[in-house]
Formats: C-alpha cells, sequence, structure tokens
C-alpha cells in the first residue's frame, strides 16, 4: 500500500474519532437520559476506543500489506467500508440528539422520544455491530 493511501486512511479515522468524540459529549450533556442514551453514551466510548486502535494500527507497516481477507478484499478496503458506515451511523446519532437537544430547550413535552427510542435502539444495533466488525478485522491485523 502506498504512503499516500496510509496517510489519508490515518486521517480518516483520526476524523471518525472526533466525530465519535463529539457525540459522547453530547450523550453526556442529557440531563434524566433515557435508558437508550446511556446505553448509546456506553457503546460510542466503546468504538471510540476500538477507533483509536484502528489509528494507531494504520501506522504500522504490516497494515500496508494488501492480502485479501475475503472475496479479494484487502484488510485497508475493508476498514474503509466499516469505517464510512460508522461515519453514517455517528451523523444519525448526531441528527437525532440535534432533535432531542431542540426540543428540551423548548421545554416542550418530549413526546418524539417515544419515536428516537425506536431510532436509537437500531442504531445502537449497529454500532455495536460495526464495532464488533472493526474489532475482527484489527485482530486480523496484529495477530
Amino acid at each position: 500500500m502506498d504512503p499516500f493511501s496510509v496517510t489519508t486512511g490515518v486521517i480518516t479515522v483520526f476524523g471518525l474519532v472526533e466525530q465519535a468524540s463529539k457525540c459522547i459529549q453530547k450523550l453526556r450533556a442529557i440531563r434524566q437520559a433515557p435508558r437508550e442514551v446511556s446505553l448509546l453514551l456506553d457503546e460510542v466510548a466503546d468504538l471510540w476506543e476500538v477507533l483509536q486502535q484502528v489509528e494507531t494500527t494504520q501506522r504500522r507497516p504490516e497494515y500496508r500489506e494488501s492480502r485479501p481477507i475475503r472475496r479479494g478484499e484487502t484488510r485497508q478496503a475493508s476498514i474503509d467500508r466499516l469505517i464510512r458506515r460508522t461515519s453514517a451511523k455517528l451523523e444519525e446519532l448526531d441528527s437525532l440528539l440535534q432533535h432531542h437537544r431542540s426540543r428540551a430547550q423548548r421545554r416542550t413535552p418530549d413526546w418524539s422520544w417515544l419515536r428516537g427510542k425506536q431510532k436509537a435502539d437500531a442504531l445502537l444495533s449497529d454500532l455495536t455491530t460495526l464495532r464488533m466488525d472493526i474489532t475482527t478485522v484489527l485482530s486480523g491485523i496484529t495477530s
């Protein structure tokens, strides 16, 4: 793998680490948070740790090897695919939090959280799956 691709990958993961960090801050800021928010906070914090490992691993020489790991997909391609999906899910989470926050600032009854709960549950499941998938690819690189 060429050095430019590695640098680009590290920058992309760094941006995702920052995105996860901002979501963590927003989740912590919700007062009297529903149970789903607490679970999301824990999951995003765990995901943040895994993304830190990705960032560190991408700098290692063995990461640059382009051996296919499944159906012709290299480790880098797998990580890139998972990073894009994770970024999209964190954007969805940010949108949900923005909506919840705007309702709280207006001090209106937050009936919308009943709808948001389903979205939060789906996001939690998706983020958990992505974290496990990223961990699986990482374990193949570091073993």
